[in-house]
């Protein structure tokens, strides 16, 4: 039974991982044009070794999309399997799910962007936008009646009673492909985003955040992980202060690989912390909030969603519906 993994990230082909290692996987790889990104898929296909089983897609072509699709109908026609997408809102993984609508549809970890697709699915009043990469993108509404409904393979504890279509993993796998990772008590690491970029925060607030975080870090070697599509030029007053890098692989696969895991793990609303606060290591991990302004007041609803995410994620305890449910008045 041969199962198809759909992915456009370096962070969705880590969470494929996970997947039953029992099973036939087939990747199809769509990459999105930006280098640094790109670059990020190649580098973790190499060092999880799984070049023969990837179909690359064209960044913006239409035609190999559909020829990709065709040839994968051909491979699994009449056979049952899922279809593991990694992004909700991406039109292409829409499409290519609905073309396998007979298979079982299986969201895969895509960062905390999960956490907003659970949420939308609880409260279908919410709108939002789907991306479509060179298509134009869409209203959500438009896309929601034929949009599918998938079951979850995640690391967010969700609460098994209330989420039955919902697998929750610890990374168990994804370890055990790395030799045994010491923890650096001298290293701290931010883990950047687009916060600024997405106008959720000032370069002020930024600033004071990323500040506070080495403040709090003054005795260790700090680290600024610069996310794959960061503008750099918004991290020049930290240069002195600490080093900026630019990984080539996702920060979790890169500590992994490196044998050594920092002792302290900051950043805004980050899957990687999530990864860092499930797995073995006994590290600090902390999350930053961030503040609901006039500013950023299109996003108060995600803002609220993850606090009430990582207040749960930092007691040990499940999410539950109520949670998502009651996060957003």
């Amino acid at each position: 039974m041969r199962d198809i993994v759909f992915v456009e990230s370096a962070s969705q082909m880590l969470a494929s991982v996970e997947l039953d290692s029992n099973r036939d996987l087939l990747y199809v790889v769509r990459k999105n044009g930006s280098k640094i990104n790109d670059h990020q898929i190649d580098r973790t296909i190499d060092l999880l070794g799984l070049n023969d089983r990837v179909l690359y897609c064209g960044v913006f072509s239409l035609l190999r999309f559909f020829l990709l699709y065709i040839w994968c109908l051909k491979k699994t026609l009449g056979r049952g399997g899922c279809v593991y997408v990694g992004d909700a809102r991406g039109g292409y993984s829409i499409l290519f799910a609905i073309g396998f609508w007979w298979k079982r549809q299986v969201l895969i970890d895509d960062g905390i962007a999960t956490l907003s697709y659970i949420y939308r699915r609880l409260n279908k009043n919410s709108v939002g936008m789907v991306k479509m990469g060179s298509l134009k993108p869409v209203m959500t509404n438009v896309f929601r009646c034929i949009s599918p409904s998938y079951d979850l393979f995640t690391a967010i504890p969700l609460e098994p009673r209330e989420f039955p279509n919902c697998r929750v993993h610890c990374y168990e796998k994804t370890e055990s492909l790395f030799k045994a990772s010491v923890v650096d008590e001298s290293m701290a690491v931010f883990v950047g985003s687009k916060v600024v970029e997405a106008g959720l925060l000032s370069m002020t607030a930024f600033e004071d955040s990323v500040n506070k975080f080495l403040n709090e870090n003054s005795g260790r070697s700090c680290v600024y992980a610069a996310h794959r599509a960061e503008m750099l030029d918004k991290l020049e007053p930290f240069k002195g202060k600490m080093s900026v890098e630019v990984f080539s692989l996702p920060i979790e696969l890169h500590y992994l690989n490196l044998g050594r895991i920092p002792k302290f793990i900051g950043g805004f609303y980050s899957g990687a912390l999530v990864f860092f606060k499930k797995a073995t290591f006994s590290v600090m991990v902390r999350n930053y909030s961030i503040a609901k302004t006039k500013n950023n007041s299109a996003f108060h609803d995600e803002i609220v969603l993850c606090d009430a995410f990582f207040n749960r994620l930092n007691s040990g305890e499940c999410v539950s519906k109520r949670d998502l449910n009651g996060a957003v008045c």
